[in-house]
């Protein structure tokens, strides 16, 4: 049995069909090109925004951390100057002056001032 088939392809898009196939196809593209761009340049912004946020609580606790020491030292400073004056007090030092370095206290003295009259 010898059977012939024979196929006829027609075109059943027109030239007009067929170009505007085209520009669809063209637009998707750039459509597609548009919403990528978008959506990389949300995701761009959105990790910038979470590296500034890092690194504001990254200053932060480096803040906190200094405000800390800041406020050991002023504490320290404060103990120093409350031993500073203990050590220079009038009292202590005239006890090490009698008793170390043998010192005396001196007789009170009298100045009289003396007036010239100019004649």
């Amino acid at each position: 049995m010898n059977l012939n088939y024979s196929v006829n392809y027609k075109s059943t898009y027109s030239i007009e069909e067929q170009r505007n196939n085209s520009l669809r196809s063209k637009n998707r593209g750039l459509l597609f090109l548009k919403i990528s761009g978008i959506i990389f340049a949300i995701l761009s912004l959105s990790l910038i925004y979470l590296w500034q946020l890092s690194d504001i609580s990254e200053y932060r606790t480096e803040i906190s951390k200094l405000n800390i020491e800041k406020k050991k030292i002023a504490q320290n400073i404060n103990d120093l100057n409350v031993i500073i004056a203990q050590l220079s007090s009038f009292d202590r030092i005239k006890k090490i002056a009698e008793e170390e370095l043998d010192m005396v206290k001196s007789k009170e003295i009298e100045y009289v001032e003396v007036i010239t009259v100019e004649q």
